[in-house]
């Protein structure tokens, strides 16, 4: 739910700590709060922070994956899946 929210939003049109993002990461902390799924507490700060936490556990699986066999494997789920597109997202156009 986080990435799907990281990703419906745009986060990452904003410049890192300007108001704007930090407006969208308390949008997608009261979004997650507001879910009858699941009862989260969380606020925008531990929002970011599992973020970071996920992007950079695919980044490390990615290393070892192409570190082991040369080869990147396509047996991602739902969550790799996002984060590989919120990667890129973050990357900017290129």
């Amino acid at each position: 739910m986080l990435c799907r929210d990281v990703l419906v939003m745009e986060i990452f049109k904003y410049s890192k700590r300007s108001k704007e993002m930090g407006e969208l990461w308390h949008k997608i902390a009261t979004s997650l709060n507001n879910t009858s799924t699941i009862k989260v507490s969380v606020n925008k700060r531990s929002v970011r922070d599992r973020l970071t936490l996920s992007i950079n556990k695919y980044r490390e699986k990615i290393n070892k994956e192409w570190k082991s066999s040369g080869i990147a494997c396509d047996d991602d789920g739902e969550v790799e899946i996002a984060v590989a597109e919120i990667i890129e997202k973050e990357k900017g156009p290129t």
